[in-house]
């Protein structure tokens, strides 16, 4: 096994061992990640008061047979005295493993997919109904899920040595990590959101007094985790009006230039929808807004010459609250801007003084 399937297989088994760890009902007293044991076949060890269970795990991205599968069960099965067997396989299965979920006396659980990030997800749900178990109050997701990566460099660092760690360690452990990370996670979460970066907003022309306006955007996420964005929306104010603006469909801009500045079904991607952004990635996307009907504390208005602040807030889907993500300074707006655009001309204004929160 090379070097990236190794790590693959074992952060699968440190995975495997968290859930196995935090699930519910399964009072076992002590646990060890490739314990010192002759046998190199166990991945981990279970102690519960009155039964040993070992596991071992397999994972492969090309399909695992039911002859593969019963030699991995008979290898196991000969490795170590234990009261209980299992192997866990992660991966593509044939259906003769499916319909075969004991062999020679080890239980073969149902497979899991090889994906990481869906296995993490899982362990974060499991660890949720464990804390609440023991009276803790409900945690956001992705605070849970860097307890889960937490565990794992611990549980890691336990099996460099084989060294089991106890149930009662791993309580208090949980316990000093909900009152030592849990501020720095939400603090962190918090600063680290996706960054949104715009320097240039377009009044889109003959369309009417409320003028729609198109956003050229940059999502930036210097973040640990996909950040996913429910809506973004703009509010342009002055001392004398308040427009709120709301996002309506995504544009090709590229599209969207050669076609002389004007929105038709060619240069429309889809209409607005949720967004996400991976860690330590960048999106660039065009969104069209229009002011927002129906809103009885802000009602649509017509353009008039004057400075405005453009306010874009950012609605992410681990927050409760929109977020103002950055305020574009004394936009110009000239009345030979709105003469033009009344008269179907669209007007692009570039914007360099951009203040963030």
């Amino acid at each position: 096994m090379g070097g990236q399937a190794a790590h693959r297989g074992f952060l699968l088994q440190t995975l495997v061992c968290i859930l196995d760890a935090v699930s519910e009902n399964n009072n076992w007293v002590e646990l060890s990640i490739e314990p010192n044991l002759e046998s190199e076949k166990v991945d981990i060890l279970l102690i519960y008061s009155d039964f040993k269970k070992v596991t071992q795990v397999k994972s492969s991205q090309n399909q695992i047979t039911i002859p593969k599968a019963t030699a991995w069960a008979d290898d196991l099965k000969k490795s170590f005295s234990a009261d209980k067997y299992e192997l866990l396989l992660i991966g593509p299965t044939s259906q003769g493993i499916i319909d075969n979920p004991i062999i020679n006396e080890v239980s073969i659980p149902t497979p899991k997919v090889l994906d990481i990030l869906a296995l993490i997800e899982q362990a974060s749900h499991k660890l949720d109904k464990y804390l609440n178990s023991r009276g803790y109050l409900p945690i956001p997701p992705f605070i849970r899920e860097e307890f889960v990566s937490s565990l794992i460099t611990k549980l890691s660092i336990y099996s460099t040595t084989g060294i089991p760690i106890s149930k009662n360690d791993f309580d208090r452990l949980l316990q000093q990590w909900i009152t030592m990370i849990y501020p720095s996670a939400v603090s962190e979460s918090i600063n680290m959101q996706t960054v949104l970066l715009v320097d240039t907003i377009i009044f889109l022309g003959g369309q009417g007094p409320e003028i729609p306006i198109i956003l050229p955007i940059s999502l930036v996420n210097d973040g640990q985790r996909t950040s996913v964005i429910e809506w973004i929306s703009l509010k342009v104010v002055n001392k004398f009006v308040t427009k709120l603006y709301t996002p309506i469909a995504l544009i090709d801009y590229e599209k969207f230039i050669q076609g002389k500045r004007v929105v038709h079904a060619e240069n429309i991607i889809s209409n607005y929808t949720q967004i996400a952004v991976s860690q330590k990635k960048t999106k660039e996307l065009t969104i069209s807004f229009s002011q927002e009907i129906g809103n009885s504390d802000i009602v649509p208005s017509d353009w008039t010459p004057g400075k405005y602040d453009f306010n874009i807030y950012v609605k992410y889907r681990d927050r409760s609250f929109p977020k103002l993500e950055c305020t574009l300074k004394d936009v110009e707006v000239k009345q030979e801007l709105l003469s033009r655009n009344l008269y179907g001309e669209t007007s692009v204004v570039m914007v360099r003084n951009i203040k963030f929160d």
